[in-house]
């Protein structure tokens, strides 16, 4: 017995039995299980807060009455609504966070004397240019570029004196890197010298040389001028002129197939010396001249004359300093003429008087955050341009703190400008249509649809929006246009009168007239929601 215990003592202070251990990990096991969907069920029980707006209080005009209105998303969902003195009145509700935002009154629309009305105008001239290099597509594409341009380009381009001629100049090749070695003198030197003298000091200078292999001369660049039409048709081909200038070739191409590339002229080779004994060297070859083979063309290009040798070539090294040869060199492309294109018309156009919209009122936000509850907010929306909308909070004492202001906006006026006229653009303004005609609107948010009704919106009122601009409706204008590319005269653009009575865009009108001369803007507000 007594062994049997010193047995069983020394097992338990070495470790756990194999079946002790897989008792401890099922225990383990089955506890997790109970835990992980309790877990799960805890994490559930946090969802996410949800925020949105309870209510909203609008002070503002409507006409000549000042309005209160009150709503939220509890029982004065319907809102209430007041008619104060001079001022709205608001004690803040436990909430926290409110939003304020005041705004002016926008400015009125075209004021001044007379309505708008145009005459024609034929001195309105349209000038451009189309680059004849990298850039030629992103020009003929250009909102700027007229239709007329893109649509007799070609006609132009048909003629081979309008051709544009570039200048190619072919990369050079590398010429050959020199391989050197020093020897001894056998005779005199034999017992001064071991026999590999470059790999010891032991050998005097007077028993050395250096065998030097120089390397071969690249062969000659050259240069070719050549003319190609550029081609553009709205319908077909639509030319995209690219230049690749590289060491191993000089191209030019287009996108319709036409290309002409050069190749680099034939690079040097290096010297070669036989090692480790022999005393043969080999110098490298120069390349040859620049040959007809060097060069590929395909499609609508013309040769102005063959190539032409420039002379340049790349020596070869020839020293045992410096024995690298040298890098090739790369190629270019250049526009000789003409480097642009011009076009120009002589445009019909109108002298049109028109009125420019007011500008919106002044908007301006802020975000309080923990007003304590009952704190009043006394609010004055501006009546009219000549006021501002304020918004005050009451401090401690009882007096007002200024908590924001928006000032009103400017008002429009008349005036005049010169428009050139295209058929695309009639009735004017179907295409053509300055934003200046445009009444502006203020940014306001105004909260409506969650739960409760907005008195603005009812009304249909947008606070500090501006009175809209005033434009005449033109259905023709008499006369034709004369379209010129490079100097040539390529059609004329005559408008005929539009039938009907034209409709105007965006603003209601009549009379020939669109918009509402001296229209007014809206008047400002104050908001608060929470």
């Amino acid at each position: 017995m007594q062994n049997t215990g010193y047995r069983l003592r020394i097992r338990r202070a070495g470790g756990f039995t194999l079946a002790e251990v897989l008792i401890t990990l099922v225990i383990i096991g089955f506890i997790g299980a109970l835990g992980i969907p309790m877990l799960g069920q805890t994490k559930l029980k946090h969802p996410t807060e949800v925020k949105a707006r309870h209510g909203t209080m609008e002070c503002f005009y409507d006409g000549s009455t000042l309005y209160q209105y009150e709503a939220n998303n509890g029982e004065n969902r319907m809102g209430e609504l007041t008619t104060p003195t001079d001022a709205c009145y608001f004690s803040a509700p436990a909430a926290n966070i409110f939003v304020v935002q005041a705004v002016g009154t926008g400015g009125n629309g075209a004021v001044g004397s007379g309505t708008a009305s145009y005459s024609n105008y034929s001195g309105l001239s349209q000038s451009g240019s189309i680059s004849t290099g990298e850039a030629f597509y992103s020009n003929m594409t250009a909102e700027e570029t007229p239709n007329w341009v893109r649509e007799n380009w070609n006609s132009i381009m048909s003629a081979p004196s309008r051709w544009v001629r570039y200048k190619l100049t072919s990369p050079v090749g590398a010429s050959g890197a020199a391989d050197c070695q020093r020897r001894k003198f056998s005779e005199t030197c034999t017992t001064l010298c071991y026999d590999h003298v470059e790999d010891y000091e032991t050998c005097p200078p007077s028993c050395t040389f250096d065998l030097l292999a120089i390397g071969g001369n690249s062969g000659s660049g050259a240069e070719m001028v050549v003319k190609a039409p550029l081609e553009f048709d709205p319908e077909g081909i639509k030319d995209d002129v690219q230049f690749t200038m590289s060491v191993m070739e000089t191209k030019l191409a287009f996108n319709s197939g036409k290309y002409v590339s050069m190749k680099a002229s034939r690079a040097g080779t290096s010297g070669i010396i036989e090692r480790p004994s022999g005393g043969h060297k080999e110098d490298g070859k120069n390349g040859d001249d620049y040959t007809a083979d060097l060069i590929d063309m395909s499609g609508n290009i013309q040769k102005e004359s063959d190539f032409v040798l420039l002379g340049n070539g790349q020596q070869g090294s020839s020293s045992c300093e410096h024995k690298a040869g040298k890098d090739a060199l790369r190629g270019s492309i250049s526009i000789l003429g003409p480097s642009s294109i011009s076009y120009s018309a002589s445009v019909l156009g109108v002298n049109a008087r028109y009125g420019v919209a007011g500008s919106a009122g002044q908007s301006s936000m802020k975000l309080v955050e923990q007003i304590p509850e009952g704190t009043r907010l006394k609010m004055i929306p501006s009546k009219d341009t000549s006021q501002k909308s304020y918004v005050y909070m009451e401090n401690e004492g009882g007096g007002w703190d200024l908590l924001m202001e928006a000032g009103p906006g400017t008002s429009g006026y008349m005036t005049s400008s010169l428009f050139a006229i295209e058929e695309g653009d009639l009735p004017f303004p179907a295409s053509y249509y300055p934003e200046s005609f445009r009444p502006q609107t203020a940014e306001v948010s105004i909260a409506s649809g969650q739960g409760y009704r907005s008195e603005l919106v009812s009304r249909g009122i947008s606070p500090g929006s501006s009175g809209g601009g005033t434009h005449p409706l033109i259905t023709h204008v008499s006369g034709v246009s004369t379209y010129k590319i490079d100097g040539v005269a390529v059609g004329s653009g005559p408008l005929a009168p539009v039938s009907g009575s034209g409709a105007c865009v965006g603003l209601s009108g009549g009379g020939g007239i669109c918009g509402s001369p001296n229209s007014p803007g809206t008047q400002g507000a104050v908001i608060v929601s929470w």
